[in-house]
């Protein structure tokens, strides 16, 4: 018995200076500083988001969890913090009679998408939804890549909020009425609310109109001919916060309460499960160097309630 108890106290303390070893390498890798006080706060976190992603792990799921950048905050934190309800009111396109395609696809194989950004604290997610779209229609419109200014929407568009939160759709819509965006280079990214600045650059893409869409046979005809699809999702669970690798197939979110926009860029139907190959905006350290595989199939996460692609991408 006495060894058995001296056993159990000694898994105890390793297991604990296992802990304490993966939060220091966290807080180095992710460059986290605290003070005394919440240093204790933020490592009772951390330990409670590691059992979580090792308890998962340890069972038959198609992904993987990971510790990453929000590994010492509680699910309650990352929602306020990194998500913003997005409201939609337009009711999607009457589906139609489009059989999917098959097989697989991925536009950054053919030169359309942008490196994986990061939009930081500020609630820009639906900007970059909206730049990754028309940067990536653009190419399928047989354009030249540029990376596009999120910046200047979250300070220009007065139809939403910066970053406190927007709608890709309505992004779109001003920037067909404003004639198109400005580079990254010449606009480059804060991370803040600003005044408008755009009179001092020029605008170098632009899109004539976009469009919506319900079923995932449309998502998939519509991306492969033009180009990355904006969507929105509900990524407030767990599985989504700590993804890592695998097919993410939203066992913890739902598909109405959607909060965070990304961009569709892909899939691949040969697998199983089947996906879609989403990038994020959350920079290269989070999941699959910024990317997501989510399920194909079940509009998982909610993926096809605001889903948009455009028209008449081009360059200025």
């Amino acid at each position: 018995m006495k060894f058995i108890l001296l056993f159990a106290i000694l898994f105890f303390f390793a297991s604990c200076a296992n802990d304490r070893m993966l939060f220091n390498n966290f807080k180095t890798k992710f460059n986290k500083k605290y003070s005394v006080e919440e240093e204790a706060m933020r490592f009772k976190i951390f330990q409670t988001n590691l059992k979580t992603i090792q308890e998962h792990n340890a069972g038959d799921y198609s992904y993987k969890m990971g510790i990453n950048q929000f590994t010492d905050l509680t699910n309650k934190e990352y929602q306020q913090k990194y998500l913003s309800p997005i409201q939609y009111e337009v009711e999607p396109m009457p589906e139609e009679n489009i059989k999917n395609i098959g097989g697989g696809f991925n536009w950054v194989d053919h030169g359309a998408v942008t490196p994986v950004k990061d939009q930081g604290k500020c609630g820009s997610c639906w900007a970059f939804s909206t730049t990754g779209m028309i940067e990536g229609c653009t190419v399928a419109y047989g354009g030249s890549l540029i990376s596009l200014s999120e910046q200047e929407i979250v300070d220009c568009d007065s139809g939403s909020y910066g970053c406190n939160g927007g709608w890709p759709y309505q992004a779109m819509q001003w920037v067909t009425e404003v004639g198109g965006l400005c580079s990254e280079q010449d606009y480059p990214y804060v991370g803040v609310d600003q005044s408008c600045q755009n009179s001092s650059c020029q605008p170098v893409s632009t899109l004539t109109d976009h469009r919506q869409f319900s079923s995932e046979g449309q998502m998939e005809y519509q991306l492969q001919t033009n180009g990355p699809i904006s969507v929105s999702i509900d990524a407030s669970g767990d599985g989504f916060k700590q993804y890592s690798s695998g097919v993410y197939t939203g066992d913890d979110c739902t598909k109405t309460k959607l909060d965070h926009a990304v961009l569709v860029v892909g899939y691949n139907v040969d697998t199983h499960p089947s996906y879609w190959i989403v990038k994020n905006s959350w920079g290269t350290s989070w999941g699959l160097n910024g990317y997501i595989w989510m399920e194909y199939g079940k509009n998982t996460c909610g993926i096809l309630i605001e889903a948009w692609w455009g028209i008449g991408c081009h360059n200025l």
